[in-house]
């Protein structure tokens, strides 16, 4: 299952607060440090506003060179992926020019390997192309990587808090700054010191993308936008990819006429969804428990075998088709919660979860 899907849903659901808040990576040449005590530290501060204003202004020097540029021309979607894991941004800027060249250049590539193997899976019209790369990110030539020195210094400081956690995660987290490492620190170069919110690393780069893309809704306007022009942040793979992406975080910047419009198979998957969760919603909470559960036992690899990948969502959905029984699923919940194998610990954090949410 999903334990990240369901542990960022809560989070963009306002079911929780960001891991973290208050509190601090302090970064020297001595190494790295956690604190909620910045007294008589000093040195660069990276906060989250800080790292959105830097998004925002690279982004929209980009897309002004684009509006006064002649590929400007029929864009029908801006996107900015956020990848938390590696630390960095993509934005794109799609037009239709670039999707009839993108793809020629596929269907030339399916008819060859049809021809070379006679596998089913090349065998696709012109439009199926079309349709399947359309909001696939990765395809096309305005893939913009380079945002400015600005925002790659705290995006390096990110990727070095990362690899100091990934090599902590075996021994436990990163040391809590002591006083007699302070002392130390005061006496630094100040131009040495950085300091960044902790909680920027708990969906932190998604959150902010979010934000600048909001803000970017006036920029948007210098483009030569389609009558179905979307702007939306993508998950890549790895952090939620499509799933997430389409199920929540293009409805965060997607008014939801203007994504049926675009998109009808997600009002397709909506549907179906719905009438699924209402149909559950009145059975008695046993049952419900006991569907909903099952459901993401069956996600775990993101198959159709379950009704959740089926229709285009993540765990998050059904968790919350679970919170929404209230507590009178909580004896099911923690009666599963007492007798679940460590093999299952994915779905016993999310029982965890559940039995905080139902207080």
């Amino acid at each position: 299952m999903g334990v990240y899907q369901v542990h960022i849903g809560r989070l963009l659901a306002g079911l929780r607060q960001p891991e973290g808040l208050g509190r601090y990576y302090v970064s020297a040449p001595q190494g790295i440090w956690i604190t909620d005590d910045l007294e008589g530290i000093q040195g660069t501060y990276w906060s989250m506003q800080a790292v959105e204003d830097l998004l925002y202004e690279a982004c929209s020097e980009i897309i002004t060179a684009f509006a006064q540029s002649d590929s400007n021309q029929q864009v029908y979607t801006c996107i900015i992926e956020a990848d938390n894991t590696n630390g960095n941004y993509l934005l794109y800027l799609n037009t239709l020019h670039d999707l009839e060249q993108t793809t020629a250049y596929y269907d030339n590539y399916y008819q060859e390997k049809y021809a070379e193997n006679h596998n089913e899976s090349y065998q696709r019209s012109v439009e199926q192309i079309r349709q399947s790369i359309k909001y696939a990110t990765g395809d096309y030539p305005e893939m913009i990587d380079d945002f400015g020195e600005a925002l790659e210094k705290p995006l390096d400081l990110y990727r070095e808090i990362n690899e100091q956690l990934w090599e902590e995660n075996e021994e436990g987290s990163l040391p809590v700054l002591d006083t007699f490492t302070r002392e130390q620190l005061k006496q630094e170069d100040a131009d040495s010191i950085q300091i960044m919110d902790q909680s920027i690393h708990d969906g932190g780069l998604t959150r902010i993308a979010l934000q600048v893309m909001e803000r970017l809704q006036p920029v948007l306007q210098q483009l030569d936008q389609t009558s179905d022009f979307i702007a939306y942040v993508q998950s890549p793979d790895g952090e939620g990819g499509d799933y997430l992406t389409f199920s929540t975080l293009i409805r965060q910047t997607v008014p939801l006429e203007q994504l049926y419009l675009v998109m009808p198979q997600e009002q397709q998957g909506d549907e179906q969804f719905d009438a699924l969760f209402q149909q559950y919603a009145v059975q008695p909470p046993q049952e419900q428990f006991e569907y909903w559960t099952e459901q993401i036992r069956r996600n775990r690899w993101n198959t159709d075998k379950s009704v959740i990948s089926k229709y285009g969502k993540t765990d998050f959905h059904a968790y919350a088709a679970l919170l929404a029984a209230g507590s009178e699923i909580q004896p099911f919940v923690q009666q599963a919660l007492d007798t679940i194998t460590e093999k299952d610990e994915d779905l016993a954090s999310m029982y965890r979860m559940l039995l905080q949410d139902l207080q």
